[in-house]
């Protein structure tokens, strides 16, 4: 599958995604951009990043501003709040120099290179104080640059424990793997992501624009081409999925409240960013419910990066500084 562009709360770099549930967590890490190669305030950084990078997530994958925002002006709003809640989060340290040098990263990388956290990316791995073992809730807190999060871990799913990345050959059961390596699932060993025209199998990481098809990392599928050999080549940075009908790459349908979504006619149809799809008790298919945002009350969904607390039933801003 093909990775849209965003920054991962438990990588602490830019990583993938598969569902609406995980941009939301990633968003809620935020997102580092350059702005006309000028350098940004820490203090500043929350509402002029958010602007810079959402301008170019809409001109990389807009799909996935669709998807998780609904709009440009959304995606600008909450990641401001996703932002500030990261660079005022116990440990984190970053300076303006650092964010320069991760500006600069990103103006030069390509958008094949930013949805698939290319080695050129490494300035953007922000490191923090906290040492390993230490709570944490974002990596930029860490002295090793990486936060390692449990489903499981809080009430919230947020807070975490600072750790090492494994190398290659390293065992990563608990802990993701350095940057340009992927976690086998078979061995559940750090191994290297293997490039184009090279072997891979649906759970393969492949190299940077490239996705897995029939066996062998490629280029993506566009538009219209034949998907039925390959339901998940279709190349999701375009927000396109494989129709179960056609067997064709086709653009995600959006919705908005009210709306059936899921899959619908054999195409799956997704709730623009503003609104989750509600499914029907043993169905693949729903209606578009407006999302809550904070201090509004929820059941189970959010607008991102809102959390739906489930002991108090509303929606909440995570705080770090309450993982400890």
């Amino acid at each position: 599958m093909a990775r849209p562009v965003l920054l991962s709360r438990d990588t602490g770099k830019f990583g993938d995604y598969k569902m609406k549930r995980s941009y939301a967590l990633m968003a809620v890490a935020g997102f580092w951009i350059a702005c006309s190669g000028r350098l940004v305030t820490v203090e500043a950084a929350p509402q002029e990043l958010s602007t810079a990078v959402c301008d170019k997530l809409n001109s990389c994958t807009p799909a996935s501003i669709a998807q998780i925002f609904g709009d440009v002006a959304t995606c600008k709003a909450r990641s401001a709040i996703s932002l500030k809640s990261t660079f005022t989060a116990p440990g984190t340290s970053v300076t303006s120099a650092q964010l320069g040098s991760c500006f600069d990263a990103i103006q030069s990388a390509s958008c094949a290179d930013l949805s698939n956290g290319n080695a050129t990316l490494v300035a953007c791995e922000f490191k923090g104080t906290l040492p390993n073992a230490t709570a944490c809730a974002v990596s930029p807190q860490c002295q090793s640059g990486y936060c390692s999060i449990s489903i499981e871990s809080s009430s919230m799913n947020n807070c975490g424990k600072c750790a090492t990345r494994v190398a290659l050959g390293g065992d990563c059961v608990t802990t993701a793997c350095e940057t340009n390596l992927f976690c086998d699932n078979v061995s559940r060993k750090c191994v290297a992501r293997p490039k184009a025209g090279e072997a891979c199998t649906s759970t393969t990481w492949c190299a940077a624009g490239t996705t897995c098809i029939g066996a062998k990392c490629s280029a993506p599928l566009g538009e219209n081409a034949d998907c039925s050999a390959s339901p998940g080549g279709c190349d999701s940075a375009l927000g396109l999925t494989c129709n179960a009908s056609t067997k064709k790459c086709a653009k995600v349908s959006f919705a908005s409240a009210g709306q059936d979504c899921g899959m619908v006619s054999g195409q799956y149809v997704s709730c623009v960013g503003t609104n989750y799809c509600a499914l029907a008790t043993g169905t693949a298919s729903g209606k578009c419910t407006t999302s809550p945002k904070e201090p509004e009350d929820c059941t189970t969904s959010c607008l991102t990066p809102a959390q739906c607390n489930p002991t108090t039933k509303k929606c909440e801003i995570f705080d770090p500084a309450t993982c400890k």
